[in-house]
């Protein structure tokens, strides 16, 4: 299976993707795109989740 349907929200996300290198997921809920959506490109490998240890809190936090 794949994503069905590609919006311009879509491609402005992996616009922003491209041009950042990661983005978290307030990142792009900002852009509008939910987290449901975010799940379903995880799914089906257009994205990859990563944790990573923030220096500022020293918290795992998670970077899609």
């Amino acid at each position: 299976m794949h994503i069905k349907k590609f919006y311009p929200k879509d491609e402005r996300f992996f616009r922003v993707l491209a041009t950042a290198g990661n983005i978290g997921s307030t990142d792009a809920n900002k852009i509008d795109i939910s987290d449901t959506r975010l799940k379903n490109m995880i799914k089906y490998h257009l994205i990859k989740e990563v944790s990573y240890v923030n220096p500022k809190h020293r918290e795992v936090e998670s970077c899609k």
